[in-house]
């Protein structure tokens, strides 16, 4: 379970994951189930609204996996006017990222239908505590201007600026003791 760090009221986002997709096809194990009822009985209500999202990894853009340690989350989430210059983009930068650093910052996820205003497609960075947002980084755009040349750089960002309908980002934090 997390809690998002700033933005409007106190939202929690629940998280799972599934080794592939027929997993969705079984009806769970006892103690799922068990965990699943619990969250019906004493936390759905005192929950004035709720949000479901599908998401898939995208492996290719992304990091092996979310770290153990992680305690803080940095989502970056994106609506796109088109999918395929968006992730043109995103696969030029994430494989520039991995040539240089070893491996991407983040999991990118493609959103599975849902609303209107759901986003098409999410960045999770994780971080092992606040104080690691201290860290003096050079910036994605930075790294890559310094392997491809700034002509080059400024054409992908334009593209992925065209890319993007919009877009929108938090901070998440564990809450270790709901977290299992």
């Amino acid at each position: 379970m997390w809690r998002r760090v700033q933005g409007e009221g106190t939202v929690y986002t629940l998280t799972s994951r599934m080794p592939n997709w027929a997993e969705m096809d079984k009806d769970g194990d006892p103690a799922g189930k068990d965990c699943r009822m619990k969250v019906v009985n004493l936390i759905m209500p005192h929950v004035k609204s709720a949000h479901y999202n599908i998401a898939g990894n995208l492996p290719k853009v992304s990091t092996d996996n979310m770290p153990e340690d992680t305690k803080l989350v940095w989502v970056w989430n994106v609506k796109t006017s088109s999918d395929r210059d968006f992730m043109d983009v995103i696969g030029q930068v994430s494989a520039t990222m991995k040539k240089v650093e070893g491996t991407n910052r983040g999991i990118w996820y493609s959103l599975k239908g849902g609303s209107p205003e759901v986003a098409d497609f999410f960045i999770a960075v994780p971080y092992d505590n606040f104080a690691s947002l201290d860290v003096d980084r050079e910036g994605v755009w930075t790294i890559y201007e310094k392997e491809h040349g700034k002509e080059k750089t400024e054409a992908l960002r334009a593209k992925l600026n065209a890319s993007i309908e919009s877009d929108w980002s938090y901070m998440y934090s564990l809450v270790k003791d709901l977290s299992f």
